[in-house]
C-alpha cells in the first residue's frame, strides 16, 4: 500500500519522538547495530516509502532494498546494510551504525559507504564522490594559486586557456 506525503511525514516524526524519548536506551553501549536496524532504520526506509521488508512479495531479483547483499570490494566479498534498488538496478547504499558512533568525527562509516558505492560501480555514487573530487582539487589549485600569488592571466595559462594579454581585437 502506498502512501501519502503526510502520511509518510507523520510516520517519520513518531519515530523522532519514539527516539526522543528512549534516547538513553538506544546509546547505551551494549545496544547492539541489528536492534537500532530493526526499531528505528527499517521503519525510518519505510515511512520514506521503501519495501524494505518486501511486503509486496516482489520477486527477488526486483526487490526495492536488499538488506546484506553481497558485493565484491576490492577482491573481498562485503554485505552494505541496504541495497535500495529500482528494478534490478542498485541506485544507492545505505550503511548502519549504531547510534552512539558519531560519523561526523569518523570518517570510517563514509568511506566504508562510498567504497561500496563505487566498487558497485553505481553511477550515482560515483558522480557524488567525483563532484567531491572536482570541489577538492579545485579548492587545492586556488589555494596553491593564492601561496603563488598569481594573477588571473598567470590562472588561465596555468589550466591551459589563453591569457588576456597581448590579445589583439
Amino acid at each position: 500500500m502506498s502512501k501519502t506525503f503526510d502520511q509518510g511525514k507523520e510516520e517519520v516524526a513518531k519515530l523522532c519522538r519514539y527516539f526522543a524519548t528512549n534516547r538513553q536506551a538506544f546509546l547505551a553501549p551494549g545496544v547492539k547495530e541489528a536492534h537500532i536496524r530493526q526499531s528505528l532504520i527499517d521503519p525510518l526506509f519505510e515511512a520514506l516509502g521503501w519495501d524494505v521488508r518486501n511486503t509486496a512479495m516482489t520477486a527477488p531479483q526486483y526487490r526495492e532494498v536488499i538488506p546484506e547483499d553481497s558485493l565484491d570490494v576490492e577482491g573481498h566479498q562485503k554485505a552494505p546494510d541496504y541495497t535500495f534498488r529500482v528494478g534490478p538496478v542498485p541506485k544507492f547504499y545505505g550503511e548502519a551504525k549504531k547510534c552512539g558512533v558519531n560519523i561526523g568525527a569518523d570518517p570510517a562509516p563514509a568511506y566504508q559507504l562510498r567504497r561500496y558505492g563505487w566498487s558497485a560501480k553505481s553511477v550515482v555514487q560515483k558522480a557524488i564522490i567525483q563532484r567531491q573530487i572536482d570541489a577538492t582539487d579545485a579548492g587545492i589549485d586556488r589555494l596553491v594559486y593564492d601561496l603563488c600569488g598569481l594573477t588571473a592571466d598567470e590562472i588561465a595559462v596555468v589550466e591551459g586557456g589563453a591569457s588576456t594579454k597581448g590579445a589583439t581585437a
